[in-house]
């Protein structure tokens, strides 16, 4: 279940936010359940997804924020790995079942991955 979230409170909580537009990653969000959104005077503005102390903002106005430079630079490499995943699943280079529960936890590790992979890419910077 979601909870209604602000986004003052997702930059005091969270290191890194990866903001994606509204249908840029479908494919993946598909296999996910979002924790949580935030709304504005004209209604629904975005989903998170949380991991740990990154969250993926996805909607039509996003929230993409960083702590500091290299928060902001594991973003940038975050959302492009994102969407070179989705890419590889629209192109069908990864194949999926129609069991939910099964590609939940797939895509999580793959999500799970990413991050691990951009924190070790920009503490080497």
């Amino acid at each position: 279940m979601k909870y209604k979230t602000t986004n003052r409170e997702k930059r005091e909580n969270d290191f890194c936010v990866v903001g994606i537009g509204y249908c840029e990653i479908q494919n993946i969000t598909r296999f996910l359940n979002a924790n949580s959104y935030t709304c504005g005077t004209y209604g629904w503005r975005a989903d998170f997804y949380d991991f740990g102390n990154v969250s993926i903002s996805t909607g039509y106005a996003p929230l993409t924020w960083g702590y500091n430079d290299g928060a902001k630079k594991m973003a940038a490499l975050i959302r492009a790995d994102l969407l070179e995943l989705e890419e590889r699943l629209v192109l069908g280079k990864i194949k999926t079942s129609g069991d939910f529960w099964k590609e939940n936890k797939k895509m999580i590790a793959r999500i799970e991955k990413i991050i691990e992979n951009a924190r070790t890419l920009t503490a080497n910077m």
